[in-house]
């Protein structure tokens, strides 16, 4: 046996089919739209369950009821794994009609946080200014978390539209500080939720929950464990599990296949004069395509994902036998 040439041979792979490998392997799963199931961990059922909780205390206190608020605190370098967490949360406060308000904590987000509350509010047929709001931009930071202690329309006085938040919609008029609020979620690439944790759980008591990148999931454990946070979701596998388990839920609220449901939401709907939709009240073909694999998304990547980090760790075993057939090469001379 050549332990010369088979050594060489494995410690000499160029550097473009090695990049072209891993470019097939991680679109292919992509392309075929293949899912990755994956089990729920303790930290992500913790908010899924404190949402059902809202909605149970809803449910017996229709006249008390408490809103789930979403913090838009990530840009698009951070979509990826941030998107899901986002769609699976709104789902479900809509699912089982809890009011949703929001905002976004950094700029790049303003805009497509409202894009994704309309997107999502769509498929419910929810009302904006009723069933969910969006406040446009909470800056600076502190004013807007001491806010919600009092009442955040003095510092969200126009919502992103620029109208009137104490006059123009129902909303606000019964959730507007933290005592009205279930739960408050930062989803975010930053370090944003840990100051939310510092000023609406420390300050307010206010329960918290996030969503984060897998590389600043290690920094909020602590909190995990202190009790300050309610809940995480880490990553895409975070992200992962709590969209698989609202499709659950989904599935058996809605009893009939996510396609068929959209396609018939509008089918004899006809807008109101007075309070229009922030939306077009009718499904394209694209657009029936974009809401069904949205639901997957997490899944997909990470699908995708786990193919990609088993190439890479099949690359370090082949480069490890190569280095080790060269020392007995070497050895032997």
């Amino acid at each position: 046996m050549n332990l010369k040439k088979i050594s060489e041979f494995l410690l000499n792979f160029k550097k473009k089919y090695i990049y072209l490998v891993m470019f097939v392997l991680i679109s292919t799963p992509l392309i075929l739209k293949v899912t990755q199931e994956t089990y729920e961990t303790k930290e992500v059922k913790s908010i899924y369950q404190r949402v059902e909780e809202i909605y149970q205390h809803n449910k017996e206190n229709p006249e008390d009821k408490l809103a789930l608020f979403i913090s838009v605190d990530f840009a698009p370098s951070t979509k990826a794994e941030c998107d899901p967490m986002m769609n699976a949360m709104l789902r479900h406060a809509f699912l089982r009609d809890i009011p949703v308000l929001g905002w976004a904590g950094v700029p790049q987000g303003i805009d497509y946080g409202l894009e994704r509350f309309n997107t999502i509010a769509k498929e419910y047929n929810k009302k904006y200014g009723e069933d969910y709001i969006y406040l446009g931009y909470a800056y600076p930071f502190l004013q807007a978390a001491l806010a919600f202690g009092t009442d955040v329309r003095i510092f969200a006085s126009t919502d992103y539209y620029g109208k009137d938040t104490y006059d123009n919609y129902p909303i606000m008029e019964k959730f507007n500080n933290y005592n009205q609020l279930g739960l408050f979620t930062s989803i975010t690439g930053t370090s944003l939720a840990e100051g939310w944790i510092q000023y609406a759980n420390g300050l307010f008591n206010q329960d918290v929950a996030a969503g984060v990148t897998a590389v600043n999931a290690s920094r909020l454990y602590p909190f995990l464990q202190s009790g300050q946070l309610v809940g995480m979701m880490g990553g895409l596998k975070g992200a992962a599990e709590y969209e698989q388990m609202v499709e659950r839920l989904e599935k058996k609220e809605i009893k009939k296949d996510i396609k068929n449901y959209l396609s018939g939401l509008y089918k004899n709907y006809e807008a109101p004069e007075e309070n229009p939709r922030k939306y077009d009240t009718s499904y394209t073909k694209t657009e029936l395509l974009k809401s069904v694999n949205s639901r997957k998304m997490a899944r997909q990547g990470m699908a995708a994902q786990k193919i990609a980090h088993f190439y890479v760790i099949a690359l370090i075993i082949i480069a490890n036998i190569g280095y080790l057939l060269k020392k007995r090469y070497e050895s032997r001379r």
